[in-house]
């Protein structure tokens, strides 16, 4: 997804002019799409002809979302105006059948992973070049032997953030504040797998899975600082690095990611690609507390992980005003260490307000 991701947009928010001609066949489509922000130049005036913006958004990784899918990125620099925004909903389905240990070295897994995500996304424009955005994600997840899962379902991850635009013209900057919190899924005492019911007998009870496998635990806070372009005429580049800090026994992380969106046919399809890098700063406690997930051993060290993910997508727009999308596509763990090596296939739907 997520690929989380989860969430990534584009903006649709600049008119290239050459000609009179040029210029002019392009404003009339720009009108009819409802395209450009309010630093466009050559749609900028009068507050009540001001054009609103046409964007877009998908769930992907990039930073960590849940057991390890990545967290979300919101779109690049621009920022909606008040009041503007989307919704999306989208499902992922993550499979790992190898990891990479502490040295980077492929290794088989006795415990396979298939994971499948639902998740729901939301950005709000709150004015003054300030927007809100969350996703949070449902997850039902097979982990064990071939053969012999175990299947946990219910809430995951919830990822948080606000983004505040401090430049705009040819290259939009912003930064952002994410966090990441386990309180849909978390409970109170000694991280364990397994639920138990008291037995008269004093023996403990198995009562299944429990919620606490649905994610990392614990908390990520994170501050990012981000610069976009357009280009292509209607295409884009979104870039990002940040820092995260993490609680518990992990290891804080600093994220880069880089996406570019170009237009087949600039007004309703585009193929995306992106790249997610996630670098651990080494600094995770080696002694696991007893409300850890997470701990070290010589074959893996989940709590000092690092990755990067490549991915590709295509984006519909539907529709004569473009409100609605469609988006499909695939993201690969291209390598890592103390990670797992996921294939992740990803389908979403979503509309702009």
């Amino acid at each position: 997804m997520v690929s989380m991701s989860v969430r990534m947009k584009f903006y649709e928010n600049r008119v290239r002019l050459f000609s009179p001609a040029r210029e002019s066949a392009l404003l009339r489509v720009a009108r009819r799409l409802h395209l450009g922000g309010t630093d466009n130049p050559a749609i900028a005036g009068n507050r009540g002809e001001r054009m609103r913006m046409d964007w877009r958004t998908m769930a992907l990784v990039a930073g960590v979302v849940c057991s390890s899918a990545t967290a979300a990125v919101a779109g690049g620099a621009w920022v909606p105006d008040k009041g503007d925004g989307d919704f999306q909903f989208g499902t992922s389905r993550k499979v790992a059948h190898y990891s990479w240990n502490p040295e980077g070295r492929t290794v088989k897994n006795s415990s396979w992973h298939l994971f499948r995500y639902g998740y729901q996304g939301t950005e709000y424009g709150l004015g003054h070049k300030t927007s809100f955005y969350y996703t949070v994600l449902y997850l039902d997840g097979l982990e064990g032997p071939p053969g012999a899962y175990e299947q946990n379902r219910g809430m995951s991850e919830l990822f948080l953030g606000f983004k505040r635009q401090v430049h705009r013209g040819k290259w939009p900057m912003a930064v952002s504040f994410d966090m990441r919190t386990s309180i849909l899924y978390d409970q109170a005492g000694t991280y364990n797998r397994h639920d138990f019911l008291p037995d008269p007998n004093g023996q403990a009870v198995l009562d299944g899975v429990d919620s606490e496998w649905r994610g990392l635990l614990g908390e990520d806070y994170g501050l990012k600082f981000r610069i976009s372009r357009s280009v292509f005429e209607t295409g884009w580049l979104n870039f990002d690095i940040g820092y995260t800090y993490r609680t518990g026994n992990l290891a804080d992380e600093m994220p880069f990611n880089a996406e570019i969106g170009y237009p087949l046919h600039w007004d309703w399809l585009f193929i995306k690609g992106t790249f997610n890098w996630v670098d651990s700063v080494g600094n995770n406690s080696l002694k696991r507390q007893p409300d850890d997930r997470f701990g070290c051993s010589p074959n893996n060290c989940f709590p000092d992980a690092s990755r990067q993910v490549i991915g590709a997508g295509l984006m519909f727009n539907i529709g004569q005003q473009r409100l609605w999308w469609v988006e499909a596509g695939f993201n690969h763990w291209l390598w890592g260490h103390s990670t797992r090596k996921y294939e992740e296939p990803y389908l979403s739907l979503g509309r702009k307000f």
